[in-house]
């Protein structure tokens, strides 16, 4: 075994490098410098000095250097969302791994699984093609995805913690092949409050497997607590503050706020009072709900008009259509452009979303559009972002009369309106893009670097 030693004065680093067979680990005092050599790969860290680098640089294994693969399979697909978030990815990462995020490029399939589709072609990261093949077990809706044959010529999957996509859990073989796994998900369950059957079993093997992976991208620091309760070691656990590229939502704010009346003329709402809803049309929405809250502030108050933005169930469309006639509510359909929906958004008065709250609430917030939501127990993690000072929650139990009186405080109270705007922006102005991509590339890194430190 060859040793090379570099001693420097005792208020520098100190450090040395051993040479295994197949692994080399050094760590200095206190940890401040670490680096991994396996399977002829060395991972170093940003903090080395000129010393260190002049060294590797000189030696054999800087001309050995593998760059680590990671694959992302998460959501079945790549919504539209998330592309500035692997974008970021990409700009963050240190150059020693890559990645690529699973994608069926076919349109057909893939707005089976995400309504609004995204244009491959001007994606800044890598993709890793697929084939979704949709199945139906005991009236269950699942799918399986290709990608899973090959997924063991990668150092590191991360996916996301479900069932609903076959391949995740068939994925997980590839484990005892050497590919290490890291989760990305809720925590739990988020779509009822108590499993039972077959979710109750699904929810028990979830919680086996997040305690036996290298790693768990929680969404927010409430999926963290639930990781902890069920026993995942706190050290495997990478809060990244799930979020959409507010940053661009308010910029597209800024630009439009004073053409607000122009463009209230210009949709023919001026002098209304208009209500916003965007999301899927489906049960968990209660668009129901929504349209009974409507009908009744309309019976006393007339100028109350909801738009309503997304796809889905368009029998709620036609629902919701002869609840209100014409002139009491606008569909616009599917919506992605950010110029286009961002009128919207500023020339409404309140976002109203009485189901399962998820990323909406924080796109609403980018533009001082104050939330009125139902405090349920079944809402997304993106639910602890919302509290009294940025939004309107509304109790469990309440009726669509109930709602309406909320939504009818909030808008006929012009200071109340005003306050809840003052500090709808500054409530999530730290929810960054960058900075979940940063929490997801040192968690990453940090999984990677354990996966080939040698054991004793």
């Amino acid at each position: 075994m060859d040793v090379i030693g570099v001693q420097q004065p005792e208020s520098r680093l100190t450090y040395s490098i051993k040479i295994f067979s197949h692994h080399l680990a050094d760590r200095a005092s206190e940890g401040k410098f670490r680096y991994t050599v396996a399977y002829n790969a060395v991972f170093l860290d940003d903090s080395a000095d000129p010393i260190q680098r002049k060294l590797m640089a000189t030696s054999d294994f800087h001309r050995k250097i593998t760059t680590r693969k990671v694959l992302i399979a998460h959501q079945s697909t790549i919504p539209h969302y998330r592309v500035p978030f692997y974008e970021a990815v990409t700009r963050l990462r240190p150059s020693w791994w890559d990645f690529g995020v699973v994608f069926d490029e076919s349109p057909n399939r893939r707005q089976k699984v995400f309504i609004e589709l995204v244009d491959a072609r001007r994606f800044g990261f890598k993709i890793i093609p697929t084939r979704t093949v949709f199945l139906n077990l005991f009236g269950n809706r699942a799918l399986f995805q290709t990608f899973v044959r090959r997924a063991g010529r990668y150092d590191l999957m991360v996916l996301e913690d479900a069932f609903h996509n076959l391949s995740y859990p068939i994925a997980r073989f590839w484990r005892s092949r050497g590919t290490a796994i890291a989760y990305w998900g809720h925590g739990k369950d988020t779509s009822v409050d108590q499993a039972v059957g077959w979710k109750r079993i699904a929810e028990k093997l979830k919680r086996h497997w997040a305690r036996n992976c290298e790693g768990y991208f929680a969404y927010t620091e409430g999926v963290r607590d639930v990781l902890a309760e069920n026993g995942v070691d706190s050290s495997k656990i990478h809060v990244l503050n799930n979020t959409i590229d507010i940053v661009a939502e308010r910029t597209a704010y800024e630009s439009l706020i004073e053409q607000r009346s122009e463009l209230r003329q210009a949709a023919g709402l001026a002098g209304q009072k208009v209500l916003l809803f965007v999301g899927r049309l489906n049960e968990g929405k209660r668009l129901n709900f929504l349209g009974e809250t409507v009908q009744e502030l309309r019976r006393t108050k007339p100028e109350y008009h909801l738009v309503v933005i997304g796809g889905g169930e368009q029998s709620i469309i036609e629902a919701l259509r002869q609840m209100l006639g014409e002139e009491g509510v606008t569909y616009c359909g599917v919506i992605v452009e950010r110029s286009r929906l961002a009128e919207w958004y500023v020339l409404s008065d309140a976002y109203v979303f009485p189901g399962d709250v998820g990323l909406g609430v924080v796109q609403s917030l980018c533009y001082d559009l104050t939330p009125v939501v139902v405090d349920r127990k079944t809402h997304n993690p993106e639910y602890e972002y919302l509290g009294d000072h940025n939004s309107v929650v509304v109790r469990a139990q309440a009726s669509p009369t109930d709602y309406g009186i909320k939504i009818d405080g909030l808008c006929s109270d012009r200071a109340l309106w005003e306050r809840y705007r003052e500090s709808a922006w500054p409530s999530i102005r730290h929810l960054t893009i960058d900075g979940m991509a940063q929490r997801f590339v040192d968690g990453v890194s940090k999984i990677l670097r354990m996966a080939q430190e040698p054991t004793a």
